[in-house]
């Protein structure tokens, strides 16, 4: 799993292309996640599943603040 990898590229500190060549050469029976919001089309394109999380109701909506430890 790499956990907000897609952030991660997004603030160019991996290039794209550089993941994509790992997630080329990974061992045939070899599961990858990845994470984060911003997948950069090079990597869209090798994935098998692509899920893109929206909320549909939250709590600062009615004006909850954000609690230790859930949300920071």
């Amino acid at each position: 799993m790499l956990d907000e990898i897609n952030y991660v590229i997004g603030y160019g500190l991996i290039k794209a292309e550089d993941v994509a060549e790992v997630i080329k050469k990974r061992p045939p029976k070899l599961h990858l996640i990845l994470t984060g919001r911003g997948l950069a089309p090079a990597i869209a394109e090798l994935a098998d599943t692509i899920t893109e999380m929206v909320p549909l109701k939250h709590a600062f909506d009615s004006g909850v603040k954000a609690t230790k430890g859930i949300e920071f």
